[in-house]
């Protein structure tokens, strides 16, 4: 609002001096003072007329048409300034203000718990509707696909480009068939293919991040467990075998 005000009190300056300027040279000009008593000075008499006047001519308050008739008396230079002043605030400014007020509200409408869950729910309804009509094209319509078929289906560009829309990497087709395949049983069904797709897409989150530490834990702790009792068992080994030689 500071900016808008701003602009409007800069040219209603300027239109309010050419005003007094003119109508001191023309004081002793009858029809200039008719003029000046007249339109002129209804619109550009003052300086708060001219903001008024400018203000009203960018939002339809008033045809600015009119509040341009009197400024042709002053030459062409000065409704080329007016069209200016109107081209530069309805274009320019009038767009400026428009997008920050949208970006304000995309920005908070994003904050929103509400609304970000929306969003998701369509996000996540729009993937799984567009994986299952991908997976009918690549199984040919039948409820599953097999490890060859796979494996040859990835081979046609095509598919590797409809892999890659997804976000999912499909160079070793046999390596993403497994990852697929959580069943073990060879065959990849629809609801593997959905869950596997929407799970594989894009790049790792955390919650990925801390399933694979979590597992990679749970391999370990075995293995530690063995290399301890290993230890111990060496350990005790070696005291029975020192008693052993004390005693000879």
């Amino acid at each position: 609002m500071i900016l808008l005000t701003l602009i409007v009190y800069l040219f209603a300056v300027v239109f309010t001096h050419a005003f007094c300027e003119e109508m001191r040279l023309a004081c002793s000009d009858v029809c200039s003072e008719e003029l000046f008593d007249g339109a002129f000075h209804e619109y550009w008499g003052s300086l708060p007329k001219s903001m008024l006047t400018l203000a009203q001519v960018t939002t339809s308050g008033v045809d600015w048409g009119e509040p341009a008739d009197p400024l042709i008396s002053l030459g062409i230079g000065w409704l080329f300034l007016f069209l200016l002043y109107i081209t530069f605030y309805v274009f320019a400014v009038l767009n400026v203000v428009t997008a920050a007020f949208c970006q304000k509200a995309i920005e908070s409408a994003n904050i929103d718990p509400d609304s970000v869950i929306v969003r998701n729910l369509e996000a996540r309804s729009e993937l799984v509707a567009r994986l299952r009509l991908f997976f009918a094209f690549l199984s040919d319509g039948v409820h599953s696909i097999t490890a060859s078929k796979f494996v040859r289906k990835c081979t046609d560009e095509l598919i590797q480009a409809y892999f890659e829309g997804f976000g999912v990497e499909s160079t070793d087709a046999q390596a993403l068939f497994d990852l697929l395949d959580t069943d073990g049983d060879g065959l990849i069904e629809e609801r593997e293919f959905v869950e596997g797709c929407a799970q594989l897409q894009g790049q790792a989150r955390s919650l990925d991040l801390a399933l694979l530490s979590n597992q990679v834990k749970n391999l370990l702790d075995p293995i530690c467990q063995l290399l301890v009792g290993h230890q111990v068992e060496c350990a005790m080994r070696e005291e029975l075998e020192g008693a052993g030689d004390g005693d000879l």
